[in-house]
């Protein structure tokens, strides 16, 4: 199921903290977009946060892997207007 978010999307990643390598964001069509490395990626209580607020539109997927590039979690990501935005 989709997630909306307008300014950052948030993937919960409890527990796996210190054995995540990259997250990945990839568009609707399978290209990677941007690509965050264990010394940029930033968390709060457990989850890492994806700035999404520079983003068109549209369905988004996060992937985040381990050093051994395991897959350890994705989430789907829908970019919504920004409140206000007419």
């Amino acid at each position: 199921m989709p997630n909306p978010a307008s300014q950052e999307a948030h993937l919960s990643l409890s527990g796996n903290h210190s054995q995540i390598a990259e997250v990945y964001l990839y568009d609707s069509l399978g290209r990677k977009i941007r690509t965050l490395d264990s010394s940029n990626i930033q968390w709060e209580n457990g989850d890492v946060i994806l700035p999404v607020n520079n983003l068109e539109e549209g369905f988004y997927f996060i992937v985040a892997v381990t050093h051994s590039l395991e897959v350890v979690k994705t989430k789907m990501v829908v970019k919504e207007k920004e409140q206000g935005y007419k």
